[in-house]
């Protein structure tokens, strides 16, 4: 799933006039990329690196190159981080704002599409565990 998401955005970054591809953010192993309970303003496509959601001490999901974190944020009404987000591996993000998430889900429907399939995923998985 999340080669198809990364396909998907580098198609949208190739084709990309806006600057998104540019802001590129690159973190070390260890650094916070957001924290839970903060107000969420962007979602993150792992370019590279290793992401680890946690919540409580428990590491709910390990997000790889490809795939995606803080969606949930810019889709919720509330707007605001339910877990935190922890580079466990040097990681280069591209944030991607309200604004722009909101195009490209019109603009692109197989992004919605996959980020749709990202969301059920990951409440499964939490079902599971209960």
């Amino acid at each position: 799933m999340a080669r198809e998401l990364r396909q998907i955005v580098e198609g949208i970054i190739s084709a990309d006039t806006s600057g998104l591809a540019s802001s590129r953010v690159k973190k070390a192993a260890g650094d916070t990329v957001f924290k839970e309970g903060d107000k969420g303003h962007f979602m993150y496509l792992v370019e590279d690196g290793t992401i680890e959601i946690v919540h409580n001490s428990t590491v709910l999901e390990t997000v790889e190159t490809g795939g995606i974190v803080g969606e949930m944020a810019l889709v919720e009404e509330d707007g605001r981080r339910s877990a935190n987000a922890v580079v466990r591996r040097n990681a280069t993000l591209i944030p991607i704002n309200q604004r722009r998430f909101r195009d490209l889900v019109q603009r692109n429907p197989d992004f919605a599409l996959e980020v749709m399939k990202v969301l059920a995923r990951r409440v499964r998985e939490m079902n599971e565990r209960l």
